[in-house]
């Protein structure tokens, strides 16, 4: 039987479920408050914590690995070759004096020694004067004539070289030096480089300079031996606040410089590298909010946009090294992987609904160096062997856990137990150790 509510009754209705969508919608924005809070409180705790916990201090490695080496090197002989490369590397780079930005044949536009110059690697002078551009061919006048980008990758390998050295034998003549090769390039007035790069990669009678994120990519191995010889008496709450200092003017400059950013945006490996720089730097100065944007930002600025859903890289495999860039900007993709570790983002397993990730890149890339199959694009068989495809699948080994990464890292390295990034990345134990299984 059917009735009909009077007016008074459906008004009483109405008013109730007014109220009680009004009791929804503050609890809803209530809570949506809450999770923002807490995000942000998560936030300012990595901001606060995140440079004092060892095991999640380094940006280019990680640093739980590194701990459990050094306990398990006390029983386990496997590390001894490694340690007695990283002893004889690290004696011989003692006699070495530091390198300076000073120590140059070529003065910038600005004059100024302090200023970092370097040429673009594919630019080759012609005998009229000129420049012309010649992809995949690089120019040794670069490292002969512009010795600038020499220097700083050297200071920045033999750094962390020394800083490692020190780390695993506890010898404070490896600190040392280390400190030495740091302060002389960073810190001392009258060694130091001023923080930009704005006459990196120059082109002779073309532009002044192309963005210096490129030439940049190895400093953060210069953070990470800081970090490693912290507590050595030959490393300073000066130094340690003057490198910071230094870091925190170039970060100003990596984020407004008009050609830096005009490079950031590239699609290619460049925009990868440069991303990839701007991140670590402000981790390392301690801005996190930065940090966290740029690697949360990476899923759909790279992965997204880079790498196919089979895994090919359209923006490197159409160059004539196209193997060696693919690796190039996979190696990219994995420094802002790393440094996410750090900062709870996980790029390593993120995958977009067309299946696009960099273990898809990652696994394109296998059967082409295995050579069960032939790389369909134009490259050199060298490009197969470079040193940065060990390093890759040394990471990988350890971050996937797949023996077959470990079987192509041993291969590339012809099964050298004295690879010193083993301690760094250790095969014998990321893929056999029930630890991470």
């Amino acid at each position: 039987m059917n009735k009909v509510f009077s007016k008074k009754t459906v008004n009483v209705i109405l008013v109730t479920l007014t109220v009680i969508l009004i009791v929804f919608n503050t609890v809803l924005i209530f809570k949506i408050i809450k999770l923002k809070h807490e995000g942000e409180k998560g936030t300012q705790s990595l901001i606060n914590n995140g440079l004092s916990n060892e095991e999640h201090t380094y940006i280019t490695f990680d640093g739980k690995l590194l701990v459990l080496v050094k306990e398990r090197i006390k029983s386990d002989n496997s590390f001894t070759p490694s340690l007695q490369a990283l002893k004889a590397q690290a004696d011989r780079l003692l006699d070495i004096q530091p390198y300076s930005v000073v120590n140059k044949k070529v003065l910038p536009p600005s004059s100024d020694t302090h200023d970092y110059i370097s040429l673009q690697p594919y630019w080759w002078k012609l005998p009229s004067g000129k420049y012309e551009y010649r992809d995949g061919q690089n120019n040794q006048e670069r490292h002969i004539t512009y010795t600038d980008e020499m220097q700083l990758i050297n200071m920045a390998n033999n750094s962390l070289t020394l800083a490692l050295a020190y780390y695993f034998f506890d010898d404070e003549l490896y600190a040392d030096k280390s400190a030495s090769f740091i302060k002389t390039w960073f810190v001392d007035e009258k060694t130091r480089m001023n923080p930009n790069f704005n006459y990196a990669q120059v082109i002779p009678g073309k532009t002044k300079g192309n963005g210096g994120a490129m030439d940049g990519r190895l400093l953060p191995l210069v953070m990470d031996s800081s970090v490693l010889i912290e507590q050595s008496s030959s490393w300073t709450n000066q130094d340690k606040n003057a490198l910071k200092q230094w870091f925190s003017e170039l970060l100003v400059w990596l984020t407004s410089d008009s050609v830096q950013i005009e490079e950031s945006k590239n699609p290619n490996n460049h925009g990868t590298w440069s991303d990839a720089l701007i991140a670590s730097t402000a981790y390392f100065v301690g801005d996190i909010k930065q940090a966290h944007e740029i690697v949360q930002g990476s899923i759909s600025k790279h992965i997204q946009v880079q790498i196919e859903p089979d895994g090919r890289q359209p923006f490197e495999t159409r160059r004539t090294k196209s193997f060696f860039y693919s690796g190039f900007n996979l190696l990219g993709l994995f420094r802002l992987a790393a440094l996410g570790d750090n900062i709870n983002i996980d790029l390593w397993n993120y995958q977009s609904s067309d299946r696009r990730a960099i273990r898809k890149a990652l696994d394109y890339l296998l059967p082409y160096q295995t050579k069960e199959k032939t790389w369909p694009y134009i490259y050199n068989q060298s490009e197969l062997w470079e040193p940065q495809m060990v390093d890759i699948y040394q990471q990988a080994s350890c971050i996937y856990r797949d023996p077959q990464f470990a079987r192509i890292a041993k291969l590339l390295g012809e099964n050298d137990p004295t690879n010193i990034r083993l301690l760094l990345y250790p095969l014998q134990i990321c893929v056999t150790d029930p630890i991470f299984n």
